[in-house]
């Protein structure tokens, strides 16, 4: 049995599973739209057109194995193995270097992250950066040690609260990109006494 975990590694295990749920919502919103996501690679123009298909679905296995592997690993393990932590620290440095080689290259590929038509933002290559250190601090904080049992309900609370904090900014920002501008930011708005 390992020791108990101080706070750092009960923040950082937040993020981990915060990162995990993601995945498992992220599995279930290309499931539910495939076809979308199938596109979003076509006008990536990265993957050969034959195995849009393929790679859609391998996209879809890899969010469901990861975020299942993940949350399971926190109900039946003790303490957390290392591997798990290894394995979500490479999958969102993957998707990270993805996204930063679309950014970088395609400027106009679409994301196709939950349902996003335009192109990939600095809020998803922050987004994965985050998930990406987040499981990476875990992998070096944990060293055989465990979350104490009290703190686990509040870590649970706290990685819900990530998943959607990662899943709703992104949305808030690109809505705000839109936005009028803020009254007093135009000199047809100010006051004049």
């Amino acid at each position: 049995m390992g020791t108990y975990a101080s706070l750092p590694l009960a923040a950082a295990m937040s993020v981990v599973l915060g990162g995990a749920l993601l995945l498992l919502c992220a599995c279930v919103g290309h499931l539910r739209d495939f076809d979308r996501l199938r596109a979003a690679l076509v006008g990536q123009r990265v993957v050969p057109y034959r195995w849009h298909r393929s790679f859609a679905g391998a996209i879809i296995l890899v969010e469901l194995g990861v975020g299942a592997v993940v949350c399971g690993s926190v109900v039946l393990t003790d303490p957390f193995p290392a591997w798990v932590l290894a394995v979500e620290t490479g999958t969102y440095g993957v998707m990270l270097g993805y996204l930063t080689l679309l950014r970088l290259t395609r400027r106009d590929a679409p994301c196709g992250c939950f349902r996003g038509d335009g192109p990939v933002g600095v809020p998803a290559l922050l987004r994965a950066g985050v998930f990406a250190l987040g499981a990476g601090c875990a992998l070096l904080l944990a060293n055989g040690t465990r979350v104490d049992a009290s703190a686990v309900p509040l870590v649970a609370a706290s990685s819900v609260v990530v998943a959607i904090l990662a899943w709703a900014l992104p949305k808030l920002g690109a809505e705000r990109a839109g936005a009028a501008p803020p009254v007093g930011s135009d000199p047809r708005h100010e006051l004049t006494i």
